[in-house]
Order: structure tokens, then C-alpha cells, then sequence
């Protein structure tokens, strides 16, 4: 780990917004992991969706961030990755 952040795992989206760059969200298949001083340090946030390959923070509003997960299940945060609520079931994969 480098200030919190795995090393040994894939980060499969990573996001900042550009009205508050030094905040950095980087999506692992353990969960989405947070550096509030430009990467330095990284926290996992406890609770967000896990298995994210898509992460997205709304332009006008820093706070509010978009996970969507492999399976197309889509997450909302209101208050900075802090907790998180299922906006959409995960699609049906074929053949399952």
C-alpha cells in the first residue's frame, strides 16, 4: 500500500472534480477509496458499492458522485462518498 492505496490490486476508474481537485476517488473490486489531499493519503470508503467500473461526480455539484458496478447496478452518493443508496437494480446477465 502507498498511503492507504493498494498497490497489488487494479484501480478500474478514478475521478476528481475540477472545482475540488485535490479530492481523488479511485474504484477497486473492494470498494471506492478516497484522498482528500491530491493522492497522498487514501481512505476505503466503508459502505460504498464494491466491484465498481465506473465512477462519475456530478459538474456542478463536488458532492455528489455516480458508481456503476460490473453488473450495471448504479449508486449515488449525496455526501462525498460517505454513504451511498441504489439508484438501479444490476442488469440481468445473459445466461444466468
Amino acid at each position: 500500500m502507498v498511503g492507504g492505496l493498494p498497490t497489488d490490486k487494479t484501480a478500474y476508474a478514478v475521478a476528481s472534480h475540477s472545482a475540488k481537485p485535490q479530492v481523488i476517488f479511485a474504484a477497486f473490486r473492494d470498494g471506492i477509496y478516497r484522498s482528500l489531499n491530491g493522492g497522498k493519503d487514501w481512505t476505503i470508503l466503508k459502505g460504498s458499492p464494491s466491484a465498481v467500473v465506473a465512477l462519475a461526480i456530478h459538474p456542478e455539484q463536488a458532492e455528489v458522485l455516480y458508481a456503476v458496478t460490473g453488473e450495471g447496478a448504479v449508486y449515488r452518493s449525496q455526501d462525498g462518498g460517505i454513504s451511498w443508496q441504489q439508484q438501479t437494480k444490476a442488469a440481468r446477465v445473459m445466461g444466468r
